[in-house]
């Protein structure tokens, strides 16, 4: 076959002919988007690369409150069809903290699909198509193997195949490519060796001890599901409140089952689709609910109910998100009487939008690090950081000080509506640090260390900063903390957890990042600002590296002697990161004396 215009899917590139037009559908299916088309690629008539669709952050805005609206129908009608399919009279609330955060990343997740195919199919032409190769249909079991699946170029090659077979047929032809596709090698994200063997061994010890700890925290008033606090902490904190501290419930540990595909009829759904990505969703949503709703459903419920834990306050973080078990448990007690209160696991200037506000809907009250930003948050002291030590502003272990630049990353695919750097925007960050590094002074440039993000999110940064400027460039021993140990400057490239953590710390600090692609909440926007004027914050790579250049010879004496810094450090403390006082009292009153309600801004 010749004259075809090939649309490549995902990083699995197909075989094309020389004299074929192949269009790569997003820069997920290249390894270096930044850099272009790769010129080793077999020869083809022409390449071209589609944009990504939410580069114009107008259209994500709009796209973000239709997919918010979309998303409290769905629930509304799922609730219904849930509860008659199992004959249940279950809350809407009941099923949202089963169906959520599923359900608020899979409309965007697909919505995202589908906008990429109907850019790609917008000028009336029709495409080849690669068939997919042994891809068999399963049915999640829960939310934790939907993520594994959009994160992959399988997962996301046969989503779009699927869409292209059933919405466009008679636009694509497909053809098979036997085994002599290129297929790079594929990983998951994973989390860094040494937290990944901690986690490991402490669930071996909580697996002995945990049944016993069930028992004596039965009767407990209030349950702390990894929520952040560090045993010291949660200690005097379950010690303040008269009952025994306990750090992990081994009753709440949950082994997900394997869901065969077809494994039991899906329940019909009475949502009435407005358009024609409605339409599409509602056709295939039946198949791809979640096994923990459908056909475990029944299993789950009894085994929460059953559980001996009752408490009147459960306090969780976002670990709950990967277990079911944990969620039906919730779910149920909610609709006993017990008060659900959810924490932010981490935080600095809260996103513009995120999540659908799908936790302030689940909770009765929500811990957060900011000020309050909706009626259902307080600020709380972050339990995260109530043990956080404040490092030594000079390094006595006599080793050199380094510039230490924490870098950050984001998943090839969308995995969520967000209003931070999706697909291959997160690279814009991996260019503002190479600017900074190349503007700064020899000597600084000498002592920079480069902190890789600790999972392989999809565009493996580590590597890339490698190749740019030397493995020895590079640190990734140790724990983010350590690191800050021998810094004289902490330099952020993203406004999140890192930024308060640094900020926390007592090292001299900065932020860079892309205002544009990091869209935050107007509540932010005076505390940046005054960040911004004391050169704390910074959008323009060569402008933080002129500040570098400029503190370098003593950054602990800018940090704590320029009264504009202090100032703003103080306000950030005050607004982002209370941490100071009396956090007992504070943690005490708020959960033994609910407080009055903050109007949302």
């Amino acid at each position: 076959m010749s004259n075809r215009r090939v649309l490549v899917l995902t990083r699995e590139h197909p075989p094309w002919n020389a004299d074929d037009d192949v269009i790569f559908l997003g820069p997920w299916c290249l390894a270096r988007p930044h850099e272009g088309i790769p010129k080793d690629l077999p020869s083809a008539k022409s390449f071209s690369l589609l944009p990504f669709h939410w580069n114009d952050r107008g259209k994500l805005r709009d796209d973000y409150e239709f997919l918010d609206g979309l998303h409290a129908r769905l629930l509304t009608s799922l609730a219904e069809d849930l509860n008659h399919f199992h004959g249940t009279p279950h809350s809407r609330r009941y099923w949202q903290i089963l169906l959520d955060p599923w359900l608020m990343a899979y409309v965007g997740v697909m919505f995202d699909r589908w906008e990429a195919i109907r850019l790609a199919l917008a000028d009336g032409g029709t495409f080849a198509v690669a068939a997919g190769r042994n891809r068999v249909p399963r049915r999640d079991f829960s939310f934790n193997d939907f993520t594994e699946k959009i994160l992959s170029d399988s997962g996301n090659g046969q989503i779009w195949e699927e869409m292209l077979r059933t919405v466009h047929p008679g636009r694509v032809t497909f053809f098979e490519v036997g085994g002599a596709g290129a297929a790079p090698s594929e990983r998951p994200p994973q989390p860094h060796r040494k937290t990944a063997s901690l986690k490991r061994a402490a669930r071996r010890i909580a697996t002995w001890f945990g049944p016993l700890l069930d028992c004596l925290s039965a009767r407990s008033r209030f349950v702390f599901h990894q929520t952040m606090f560090d045993p010291l902490s949660l200690t005097r904190l379950s010690l303040a409140l008269g009952q025994l501290p306990v750090f992990f419930h081994h009753a709440l540990q949950f082994e997900a089952p394997s869901c065969p595909p077809d494994a039991i009829r899906p329940p019909a759904l009475s949502f009435a689709p407005g358009n024609a990505f409605e339409a599409y969703l509602v056709g295939r949503l039946p198949g791809d609910l979640p096994g923990c709703v459908v056909e475990h459903f029944p299993g789950l419920k009894s085994r929460a109910k059953n559980l001996c834990l009752s408490p009147k306050v459960i306090l969780t973080a976002q670990s709950h998100w990967m277990n079911p078990l944990v969620k039906a448990w919730m779910a149920d007690r909610t609709e006993t009487g017990a008060e659900l209160i959810i924490l932010e696991h981490g935080g600095s200037f809260p996103a513009l939008r995120e999540f659908f506000d799908f936790e302030e809907d689940i909770a009765d009250r929500k811990g957060t690090w900011f000020l309050p930003c909706h009626a259902k948050q307080v600020q709380v002291p972050p339990a995260k950081l109530l043990r956080q030590q404040k490092v030594a502003p000079r390094n006595r272990q006599g080793r050199r000080e380094t510039c230490l630049i924490v870098g950050g990353d984001c998943p090839r695919y969308v995995y969520r509506a967000v209003f931070y750097p999706m697909a291959d925007q997160g690279l814009r960050s991996f260019e503002m640090v190479n600017t900074l590094i190349s503007r700064l002074r020899p000597d600084i440039r000498k002592a920079t260390r480069i902190r890789p993000y600790q999972y392989e999110a999809g565009w493996n940064t580590g590597d890339l900063y490698a190749e740019r400027h030397g493995v020895g460039m590079i640190t990734t021993t140790g724990t983010l903390t350590q690191a800050f140990v021998t810094a004289r400057v902490i330099v952020c490239t993203y406004p999140e957890t890192t930024f308060t953590e640094a900020m926390s710390s007592g090292k001299p600090t900065i932020l860079i990042y892309d205002p544009c692609l990091n869209e935050r909440h107007p509540a932010t926007f005076a505390l940046i600002e005054k960040l911004r004027r004391a050169r704390v914050i910074f959008f323009e790579a060569a402008e933080a590296a002129a500040h570098l250049n400029t503190i370098w010879g003593d950054p602990q004496k800018w940090w704590e002697n320029d009264p504009e810094v202090v100032a703003a450090r103080r306000d950030f403390e005050s607004q982002a990161c209370r941490i100071t006082g009396d956090w007992l009292g504070t943690w005490k009153k708020f959960l033994l004396k609910p407080v009055v309600q903050t109007t949302a801004l």
